[in-house]
């Protein structure tokens, strides 16, 4: 019976090994990034996002894909951690150093337009529907503004 209980708990400590690594490799490489989680978009709006200054450049990220046997750390924290936040989909995820932020695109009952993405990034900063912060145990959990309010308050917004 104590074999058993050793093999679990060493069990666990790799898989908390495997998630601070799978956390430290996403950080590494997507910091400075901007990806969009979504579950399909629409031609029209993802031609539009390719027209708008800047709109390539967005990583896109479709969970409607297989998930791998082996998840990479894109998918990992993606699947682990993003999608329980239980947003409405598709959100925009801005990582930062040791931080990331979360908003979702939907106003008024519809996704926004794909130029709306730009003055969301200006303010994601203070205004985020989740933030998640890295720490040496794994990612902190900070909510922001409720899924119900998503405004766009930026002060580029008023400029045109």
């Amino acid at each position: 019976m104590i074999p058993r209980l050793v093999t679990l708990i060493r069990r666990r400590g790799r898989s908390a090994r495997r998630r601070a690594t799978a956390y430290g490799l996403f950080f590494a490489k997507f910091t400075g990034r901007t990806i969009i989680v979504h579950s399909g978009l629409g031609i029209g709006w993802t031609n539009e996002l390719l027209v708008v200054g800047g709109g390539g450049r967005h990583l896109r990220f479709d969970i409607r894909q297989a998930q791998p046997r082996s998840p990479g750390p894109l998918e990992h924290v993606v699947r682990e951690q993003v999608l329980p936040l239980a947003l409405p989909l598709p959100l925009v995820i801005k990582v930062e150093p040791t931080t990331m932020l979360v908003r979702h695109l939907n106003r008024n009952g519809a996704i926004c337009h794909p130029a709306d993405i730009a003055w969301m990034l200006d303010e994601i900063g203070t205004r985020f529907h989740a933030a998640l912060y890295l720490e040496a145990d794994g990612l902190r959990l900070k909510r922001g503004l409720p899924p119900e309010e998503n405004e766009i308050h930026s002060a580029s917004w008023g400029s045109f």
